[in-house]
């Protein structure tokens, strides 16, 4: 998702709002390549922190971001974390971990 806000700052022209956009999403998209690995707690929490932290911030502050999309992409990103962290329990390993130890 934080590719549309790239997309849009792309369309805007802007050489900062792209640079910013740029890091946002190496931010966004390594912690959640992190959390998938690592921790489906941390994924669910990221998925939620993007939403609180990054659609928020965007939130009537840019121009080029139409006015309705941070606030659906929070709603989006809280339901789909919610929906992680809660399910985290079922699915307790990491990808990497549920192929057979041969030691």
């Amino acid at each position: 998702m934080p590719l549309i806000y790239f997309g849009a700052a792309d369309m805007s022209g802007s050489r900062n709002d792209l640079a910013l956009e740029f890091v946002g999403v190496l931010i966004f998209v390594g912690l959640a390549v992190f959390g998938y690995y690592k921790s489906y707690l941390a994924l669910g929490f990221g998925i939620m922190a993007h939403g609180v932290g990054w659609d928020s911030w965007h939130h009537h502050s840019h121009p080029y971001v139409a006015s309705w999309h941070p606030m659906a992409c929070l709603l989006a990103d809280l339901a789909l974390g919610f929906l992680v962290i809660t399910q985290a329990g079922a699915y307790q390993a990491p990808i990497h971990s549920l192929k057979a130890d041969r030691s």
